[in-house]
């Protein structure tokens, strides 16, 4: 299970906080928690695949911090992702943090096919990229 490895780290650092994962199989995430030992904060699994992009808008709009270890160049998990972010904030909820372990490209403006667009505009948190009002 490739995300061990960044959810042992996360619950290590913060072992207070609830965690949650998008699994295929919930036995290997079973597996996981069985090996952090009785102590340990479990993950929550969450059964899905990223074809369940309504599952993930939801999930995502629920995080306080999201992070995806899988998939970069998947313009649909990418579009789920925001919509989750921006339902969080209309909802009036705050922002969400976000890590992306394996490239963020397809973040860039004008992408839509999982490619980088050269001339495409690099976004950045004080531009609020479909946030607004950020600075107050």
């Amino acid at each position: 299970m490739f995300v061990g490895p960044v959810l042992e780290a996360l619950l290590t650092a913060y072992p207070d906080f609830t965690f949650k994962a998008l699994v295929r199989d919930v036995s290997a995430l079973d597996a996981f928690n069985a090996g952090l030992g009785p102590a340990s904060t479990t993950v929550e699994a969450v059964k899905g695949t990223f074809e369940h992009l309504d599952l993930i808008v939801q999930q995502t709009s629920e995080a306080d911090f999201v992070v995806n270890t899988a998939d970069s160049d998947d313009v649909n998990i990418k579009d789920a992702f925001l919509g989750g972010f921006k339902k969080r904030y209309d909802e009036g909820r705050g922002l969400s943090g976000f890590i992306q372990t394996s490239g963020c490209a397809i973040f860039f403006d004008g992408v839509k096919e999982g490619k980088c667009s050269p001339s495409g505009k690099v976004w950045t948190v004080s531009e609020g990229v479909f946030l607004p009002n950020l600075s107050n």
